[in-house]
């Protein structure tokens, strides 16, 4: 048989307190998935920003870049046509050199935020287009190679592919022309 004794006033004492406790425990769980969910809801926010503020970014100095070309579309050989310098032209070769630096600025920016935005700079993309720049541009490759401290390793990596691939391109070339000529 079981006897119900009556609560002495420690037992109701503990007991209070421990529903006091399970209470704010409660609370205060359901305060925290709140502020998570609140936390995610923000992250996810900032994260679009961050994306937005990288692609803007690259576009305006895209458009810098672009711009010098309307405004002195003479230099775009030298940079899309592979057009080497033939003169001591000083004001030529500081224009082509500023050039330069702003090309590989874009290059070098794009490179470091497509590590943290990869599904807003698809490698493929941008590698064509930055390796058919190295490839058609002496001018770029020179500039590169004089200031290569300056900039990430990823830039002179992909600068040295293309130099390679060219090399190749040219030995491959000549012994076609070889094998044509009488």
């Amino acid at each position: 048989m079981v006897y119900i004794q009556p609560m002495t006033l420690y037992e109701a004492i503990s007991l209070v307190i421990s529903l006091v406790v399970f209470m704010t425990v409660l609370v205060t769980t359901g305060l925290l998935i709140k502020q998570t969910r609140e936390m995610t809801t923000q992250t996810r926010f900032v994260a679009e920003s961050l994306k937005d503020s990288a692609y803007e970014n690259i576009r305006t100095l895209m458009m810098t870049i672009n711009q010098i070309f309307i405004n002195q579309p003479e230099l775009r050989p030298y940079f899309y046509l592979g057009k080497e310098i033939t003169n001591d032209d000083e004001l030529l070769q500081q224009k082509l050199a500023a050039i330069s630096e702003a090309i590989l600025d874009l290059f070098e920016s794009i490179l470091l935020h497509r590590e943290h935005f990869p599904q807003i700079w698809p490698a493929d993309e941008w590698d064509a287009y930055i390796k058919s720049v190295f490839a058609n541009s002496p001018v770029l490759c020179g500039y590169l190679e004089s200031n290569k401290d300056w900039y990430i390793p990823d830039l002179m990596h992909l600068k040295e592919k293309i130099e390679t691939q060219r090399q190749q391109d040219r030995v491959q070339n000549e012994s076609i022309y070889q094998e044509v000529e009488p």
